[in-house]
């Protein structure tokens, strides 16, 4: 999946090895049959790597909406850009969801 998202060679690479990358490179997939254009992917696989790259070992039991902001705001000073935290928020919500990590509270 990730070769077909990406034609460079290192963001496959990225993406490969990064964490949990069976599990995003399934969801992604699962994605794709649903229809989902090759641009939203695209958005789609670049934050799910960001986000598993920020998750903890713990997480994987659980993560719910408070822990998923925590996780989305990346750097304790909550540099991120609101919208790029929405994003990430928007994109990691159902893959968590189909990981079965996603708590609701």
């Amino acid at each position: 999946m990730f070769e077909n998202l990406f034609p460079s060679k290192a963001a496959c690479t990225r993406h490969r090895v990064g964490p949990l990358a069976a599990e995003r490179e399934r969801y992604l997939q699962h994605c794709a049959e649903q229809g989902s254009t090759h641009a939203s992917l695209c958005v789609s696989a670049r934050s799910l790597l960001w986000v598993a790259k920020h998750m903890l070992p713990t997480d994987l039991d659980g993560v719910d909406a408070a822990r998923l902001r925590e996780i989305v705001r990346g750097e304790p000073s909550g540099t991120v850009a609101p919208t790029t935290a929405a994003a990430r928020m928007h994109n990691a919500r159902p893959w968590l969801r189909f990981i079965r990590c996603w708590r609701q509270q």
